[in-house]
C-alpha cells in the first residue's frame, strides 16, 4: 500500500469539517466524526458517532440524515454513500474515545490496524465520551428534522 493512498485530499478534509458543522446545525450533536481509511476496502469513509444509534436504531438515524442531506446538500467531495454511522458503545469507538479527546481541530491518527479492524488511519474532527444526553439529543434532532422537512 502506497503512503499516498493514506493521504486525504484537501477537498475531503474541508468537506469533513463542513459536514460536522452541518450536522451540528440541525441538532445531530455527534460525539465522534472522522474520515476513516479502510485498508481492506482501500477507501476513505466518513464516520459519525451517536448514541441515538442505540436508542432509536440505525435506520431511524440514517433515514433522517439522508433526508436532511438531500434537502440541505452535502459539502462537495462527500456523498451519502461515504457516510457511516456508529454507536459510541462499539468496541473500536469506546477504545478511541477512552484515549483520544478531540474537539475544534483536525487530528490525524495512524497506526497498524486499530483494535483488530481494517481501519489504519483517521482524520478525527471530534471524539468525545458519551455524555448521557441521548434522550434530549434525539428530541432536538427529531424536532429540527421535522422543522426542516416541513419548510
Amino acid at each position: 500500500m502506497a503512503t499516498a493512498t493514506l493521504t486525504l485530499d484537501q477537498l475531503r478534509e474541508d468537506s469533513g469539517e463542513a459536514l460536522l458543522a452541518l450536522t451540528d446545525e440541525f441538532g445531530f450533536a455527534a460525539l465522534g466524526a472522522a474520515w476513516v481509511y479502510d485498508v481492506e476496502a482501500e477507501r476513505w469513509w466518513y464516520l459519525l458517532v451517536s448514541p441515538m444509534i442505540d436508542t432509536k436504531g440505525p435506520a431511524w438515524v440514517y433515514r433522517r440524515l439522508v433526508a436532511l442531506f438531500d434537502k440541505l446538500h452535502l459539502p462537495d467531495g462527500i456523498s451519502p454513500l461515504d457516510i457511516r454511522i456508529a454507536s459510541p458503545q462499539e468496541t473500536t469507538i469506546r477504545t478511541l474515545a477512552s484515549v483520544i479527546r478531540v474537539t475544534g481541530s483536525r487530528v490525524p491518527f495512524a497506526g497498524n490496524r486499530i483494535n483488530g479492524t481494517s481501519i489504519s488511519a483517521m482524520l478525527i474532527y471530534r471524539m468525545l465520551p458519551d455524555d448521557g444526553q441521548v434522550g434530549e439529543q434525539a428530541r432536538r434532532f427529531d424536532a429540527r428534522y421535522q422543522e426542516l422537512m416541513a419548510a
